[in-house]
């Protein structure tokens, strides 16, 4: 089992019309991009097509399984 204590999340988005919401919105693609990397499980078909190639195919982290310190 692996755990991310921390993360240093940089981006530059220009100018803001509302930093809490860009904000939340980088933290929000980051965490789902976490749960993709670290439950992801490739299953293929028979023929050797793709069955998870969508996000209903993964777990999305709550909050005890992110890091604690972004």
């Amino acid at each position: 089992r692996a755990s991310v204590l921390s993360t240093d999340i940089v981006f530059d988005c220009g100018e803001s019309l509302n930093p809490n919401i860009d904000i939340g919105q980088i933290e929000g693609a980051f965490v789902m991009g976490l749960g993709l990397m670290t439950t992801e499980d490739v299953q293929r078909s028979e023929s050797g097509a793709l069955r998870t190639r969508n996000t209903w195919n993964y777990y999305i982290p709550c909050s005890k399984s992110i890091p604690e310190t972004f």
